[in-house]
């Protein structure tokens, strides 16, 4: 059965860092996933969001205001990663990540941090 682009996985990214949006969509899209990006601007905003494979929050300040697993907007299922520093790694996960990643992000990175939360590449890479 062909691939399409409906039945890709998706990771919905929530933030509005430009750099961070470049390199996940293009990490993503390299690995096999959708990427949707909902800006900060629109987290209070009605509508429906997609099933996730996995949630990418640009920062602690976006964890925080957002809240994924307490706003019901995404599935407790969907494991959440966040980008910190390495001495906000307890505070992520405190505010419910389940996995920071440090800045400068690389493919590697990105597909550690897939691999940390229990989601492969969708294309079968792995780090």
């Amino acid at each position: 059965m062909p691939v399409t682009e409906t039945s890709r996985p998706i990771i919905l990214l929530v933030g509005d860092d430009e750099a961070l949006t470049y390199l996940i969509e293009r990490y993503g899209e390299r690995s096999g996933f959708r990427v949707q990006v909902e800006r900060t601007a629109s987290l209070d905003a009605d509508g429906s969001w997609p099933e996730p494979a996995v949630v990418w929050l640009s920062s602690l300040d976006v964890l925080a205001a957002f809240r994924p697993r307490e706003t019901g907007r995404i599935s407790d299922d969907a494991p959440v990663v966040v980008c910190a520093s390495v001495a906000d790694d307890r505070r992520a996960r405190e505010l419910g990540a389940d996995y920071a990643v440090m800045h400068p992000l690389t493919y590697p990175d990105f597909l550690a941090a897939m691999s940390a939360v229990g989601v492969p590449a969708a294309d079968g890479t792995t780090p």
